[in-house]
């Protein structure tokens, strides 16, 4: 860690997991002024119903990690002003710890032991945490030039739990087994389950010396830790640093020694690993916050004008802050002189900085600004609200269309939709029409109980007991479908198949796995098979020049599609990942549809016109920048929030909006159109990272 020059701050990294409660503070220069590992407790007069008023009062557990923390940095000595930087980790993180404790940001565990680890070891590559509840494997993979992890089952076996339930047996402090361990004990104890081990403890302690049981025990958790995570380590030789509550027992680690055959180090402030490296991480986020403020105030390209100032007072109201704020904005918009009141102009953050004064006020405000300001999503401001609306128009024809006059059709994701316009039918995409009634959560309940009742348990994909459970579904006039995305999905198509007694107006598009000449024209043919389902079903003839026009509108919503994404992958962030992954592209019935090109053109505009402002406050190299994968979580954009706007880590450009297919041969429309569901459709692993790496490293 850089060695920083204000000899008056610290950095404090917090670790909360299941059991304990770990801090550490960090002075400038990289040293460990003060360390805090203590088991985590309720309040004593803890209430259970909440007030409201956080800020206030402080009463429930929460409270009890704010007022630990309030002790911790009282016996070093130093006040929460004194702190430039806090990051927290731990599995025990919640929402609601923001109100108590003012941290810059939050890090998952593995980011957090491993600079731990590093901060003493910098060329660490194999380290091993086991803590009250969990066990983590983490391994620096040479090839790939990542971390690699396995964290263990949710079982307790392997963890600080096992000691403390054979500590507790045996009547000896846990901390004290090391002491009395007996390393030549040929004794066995189960560990397969921290509950039963008491039996073999209850078995043994009345007959053998306490030395042999635990060493027993010892022995017994190696091993454990090593099968529940061990096998990251199959090939590794090296030192592994040990760390977490367990490596406090040192016979635990003389057996993983005798286990794994490697050197096992067990660093000086092995119980607070996981804080120590928040802390080093903190002042990482310090200095780069201080070297992105200096780039924006040199730029001086960064204005705050009355509705960001007003924004900023109401997000933070009732605080110093605010009130600062509140008693500046007529100071900073004008100024008095001989002839009164004169404009003069919108301030830059240098000014409001500079105005403001006070150094703990001004780090609130750079936050405040960064998120309330710069990291607001841009759908809030309206940028993309006709794109939006084209989009939700074209679903609700879709799914809630009352035309009888055309023939009604139930697909899956991956069947090509351009067909089915071609033939001028209304689309039911069942996956999509499961998501929407899924939000209404009694409905869902319903769904549920009636899928459960059918046989289909919580093993079966959410979305698909929806479609079970449901006995709104519209009967369709056809069901066409393909083997793909997954084989549950085609057995509860077939299933509804058969409840809807449309046996006769089915047909399953067999996708082959791999991307091959012979599979082409093997799904060319399938879909030239479905066609002939089809116009049985629906009494009339597909036409070519249909179908052709309905490829050509395909072509031109590509090349809209693609322009779009190639604005966002070379300009600032523009839309936020949780907003955009919601277009969905390679799921969209509207290919092949004139009003599908026309929203891919609307999109493209609207994100040109939103780069024109970005590019006025944020250049490229502000942020990370990330690729998202497979399907969001649905129903809650907190997850990617945090990852967006807390974290600062903005998704550029999702898997589901990838444009990765040629374009369409009008002539031969089955031959592309086959193409086209091999390379998109979560198919071949192999050919779909490959397509999406080369997509990321643009």
């Amino acid at each position: 860690m850089k060695t920083i020059k204000n000899e008056n701050i610290f950095f404090l990294g917090v670790d909360i997991g299941s059991t304990t409660f770990k801090a550490v503070l960090l002075t400038p220069k990289g040293k460990v002024h003060h360390t805090v590992y203590t088991r985590t407790k309720p309040m004593p007069d803890a209430i259970l119903s909440c007030s409201g008023e956080c800020h206030k009062c402080g009463r429930c557990n929460l409270g009890a990690i704010s007022k630990t923390i309030d002790d911790f940095l009282a016996s070093a000595g130093i006040d929460r002003e004194n702190v430039a930087c806090t990051i927290t980790t731990g599995s025990q993180i919640v929402d609601g710890l923001v109100d108590f404790i003012k941290y810059d940001a939050y890090v998952s565990e593995i980011s957090a032991h491993v600079a731990g680890a590093r901060h003493y070891y910098p060329d660490v590559k194999c380290i091993l945490d086991v803590g009250g509840q969990d066990s983590k494997a983490i391994l620096f993979d040479e090839d790939m030039q990542m971390w690699m992890s396995k964290m263990s089952g949710i079982c307790a076996a392997g963890t600080g739990a096992f000691l403390d339930s054979v500590a507790a047996k045996l009547n000896v402090p846990v901390e004290d087994m090391d002491e009395k361990v007996n390393y030549d004990s040929k004794l066995q104890v189960s560990s397969i389950c921290a509950v039963l081990s008491a039996t073999s403890v209850n078995k043994f302690k009345n007959r053998y010396p306490l030395g042999d049981i635990i060493g027993a025990a010892c022995r017994a958790q190696a091993r454990t830790v090593m099968s529940g995570v061990g096998e990251l380590f199959l090939d590794y030789k090296g030192p592994i640093v040990f760390q977490g509550g367990v490596a406090s027992n040192n016979a635990v680690g003389y057996y993983l020694k005798e286990i794994t055959n490697n050197e096992i180090i067990i660093p000086e402030f092995h119980q607070v690993m996981g804080a120590l490296g928040a802390a080093c991480l903190a002042a990482e986020l310090y200095e780069k916050k201080k070297k992105k403020d200096a780039s924006y105030e040199e730029k001086s390209v960064f204005k705050v004008g009355v509705d960001e100032l007003q924004q900023i007072i109401e997000s933070v109201g009732g605080t110093p802050l605010a009130k600062k704020l509140g008693g500046l904005k007529n100071k900073l918009f004008v100024h008095k002189s001989d002839n009164g009141l004169e404009k003069i102009g919108i301030p830059s953050i240098k000014q409001v900085k500079d105005a403001i004064g006070d150094v703990h006020l001004i780090r609130e405000f750079t936050d405040i600004f960064d998120k309330v300001v710069l990291r607001k999503p841009a759908t809030d401001k309206g940028y993309f609200k006709k794109s939006i609306a084209m989009r939700a128009n074209i679903t609700r024809r879709e799914l809630f269309s009352r035309n009888r006059d055309v023939p009604m059709v139930w697909r899956n994701l991956f069947y090509p939709p351009e067909i089915l316009n071609a033939f001028g039918a209304r689309t039911v995409t069942l996956e999509t029409y499961a998501a929407f009634r899924a939000r209404n959560p009694k409905k869902l309940q319903q769904c549920f109980d009636r899928a459960a009742s059918k046989g289909y348990s919580a093993e079966t994909c959410s979305f698909l007991r929806v479609l079970e459970g449901d006995e709104k579904l519209p009967t369709p006039d056809f069901a066409v479908t393909t083997t793909e995305p997954c084989q549950q999905g085609e057995r509860i198509f077939a299933d509804l198949v058969r409840d809807y007694n449309l046996e006769n107006k089915y047909y399953t598009l067999h996708t082959p796995y791999k991307l091959s000449e012979h599979s082409v024209e093997q799904l060319a043919g399938g879909l030239r098979e479905s066609v002939k389902e089809m116009e049985k079903a629906f009494g009339y003839k597909l036409e070519h020049d249909k179908l052709a026009e309905a490829c050509e509108f395909s072509n031109q919503a590509r090349e809209y599609a693609m322009q779009a994404n190639e604005i966002r992958f070379t300009s600032p962030p523009l839309i936020h990942g949780s907003d955009a992954i919601l277009n969905a592209l390679v799921f969209s019935p509207g290919w092949g549809k004139p009003e599908f090109v026309e929203l891919q053109k609307t999109f493209r505009d609207e994100l040109i016109e939103r780069k024109k402002e970005v590019e006025l406050y944020t250049n490229i190299e502000d942020t990370h920048r990330l690729v998202w994968l497979h399907l969001p979580p649905f129903y809650s954009k907190k997850l990617m929030n945090f990852i967006e706007v807390t974290n600062n880590a903005p998704i550029v450009y999702e898997e589901v909006n990838h444009v990765g297919w040629d374009i369409l041969d009008v002539n031969d429309p089955y031959v592309s159109l086959a193409k086209r569901i091999l390379t998109v459709g979560f198919l071949d692993p192999e050919l779909r990272v490959k397509k999406i790496a080369a997509s990321a490293a643009h």
